[in-house]
């Protein structure tokens, strides 16, 4: 226990799953779901086996040192395109704070995530401090910058050259003719994008609610608005785990399991914190491979903007909850 415990002191620049614990699981397995059943089912299990929860060593971690200073990484490029050289093939996601496409340029396709320039009410001033709750779904413009810092810090340590998160080519400032390209993805193919925006802005918030297409439209109307994209790896037939875990067997989701708090290590290891490592945004590729995707609520030691800046308790309370996901998914699939 004691190795353990000095292990997580250094966290995340130990290998968490290199350490021997008696009786516990470094990784969630079946084994680990069938010793929850002979468990009291009224105590708290998951505390009990999670190797990570930090309760089990609330005297080990509550005094962590400080994370290392990083080294500053290079700002993610810019990309040039002119109007015509990017082709929109399909939208992916049009509904939400943010919209995604897949796109092709110079023969090669990629998935492009664009964010609106601001919501409608906030201050036009660009230098505003912007520090909201993870669990508000608004400031377009942060959830940007967020990303953006993340794969920065990601490409910087070598994170997505190791394939546990996608890779991002860069960033750009949309056009309006990239917007109308949206539109019209949006609109299922209707002859005039704009129509949309004089004649139907009310169906479209009935249908879609926060439809990413209401705020994208703007760009259009106030020259001030201009929506920004990332360009990132476009991962054919990838699965997000939580629309195909159904089909999974245990084995399957042990081995799942494995590779994504590996991988979740090895974003800690790059100074970012997630911010939302669950299900949804773990994606499942054909070869068995995982990649994290969403780091719209990541939070990074480079950036001196954010209120709330990566430590190693909040990592080691991320491993803690990604470890219970997974016990849950096995245990569930386990009994049906």
């Amino acid at each position: 226990m004691e190795s353990l415990k000095q292990n997580l002191k250094q966290y995340p620049y130990c290998d968490p799953f290199s350490t021997h614990i008696p009786s516990r699981e470094v990784f969630p397995t079946e084994a680990s779901v069938s010793a929850a059943a002979a468990l009291d089912p009224e105590g708290p299990v998951l505390s009990i086996l999670n190797p990570f929860h930090t309760h089990v060593f609330r005297r080990g971690t509550s005094k962590l040192t400080p994370l290392d200073d990083s080294e500053q990484p290079q700002p993610l490029p810019e990309i040039s395109f002119e109007d015509g050289n990017m082709t929109f093939i399909e939208k992916i996601y049009p509904s939400g704070r943010s919209a995604a496409y897949l796109v092709e340029f110079e023969s090669t396709r990629y998935f492009l995530k664009v964010f609106r320039d601001r919501d409608l009410d906030e201050e036009e001033d660009p230098e505003v401090e912007f520090e909201v709750n993870p669990e508000d779904k608004g400031r377009s413009m942060l959830r940007f910058r967020k990303e953006k810092a993340a794969y920065e810090a990601l490409i910087h340590s070598g994170a997505c050259d190791r394939g546990v998160v996608p890779k991002c080519h860069g960033w750009f400032t949309l056009t309006r003719e990239h917007v109308l390209e949206c539109g019209r993805l949006t609109q299922d193919n209707h002859e005039d994008p704009e129509y949309e925006i004089k004649e139907a802005n009310s169906r479209l918030m009935e249908e879609h609610g926060t439809d990413a297409w209401q705020y994208l439209k703007h760009s259009i109307l106030d020259d001030r608005r201009k929506p920004k994209g990332l360009l990132l790896e476009y991962l054919p037939h990838a699965k997000v785990l939580s629309q195909s875990e159904e089909n999974l067997t245990v084995t399957q989701i042990a081995d799942i399991a494995k590779k994504a708090l590996e991988g979740l290590h090895i974003v800690h290891k790059s100074h970012v914190l997630h911010g939302t490592a669950r299900e949804e945004n773990l994606l499942v590729l054909q070869d068995g491979s995982i990649k994290w995707v969403d780091f719209g609520a990541a939070k990074c030691r480079t950036e001196k903007f954010w209120k709330y800046r990566p430590t190693r308790s909040r990592m080691l309370h991320e491993l803690a909850r990604g470890w219970n996901m997974f016990f849950v998914l096995l245990e569930v699939r386990q009994i049906f």
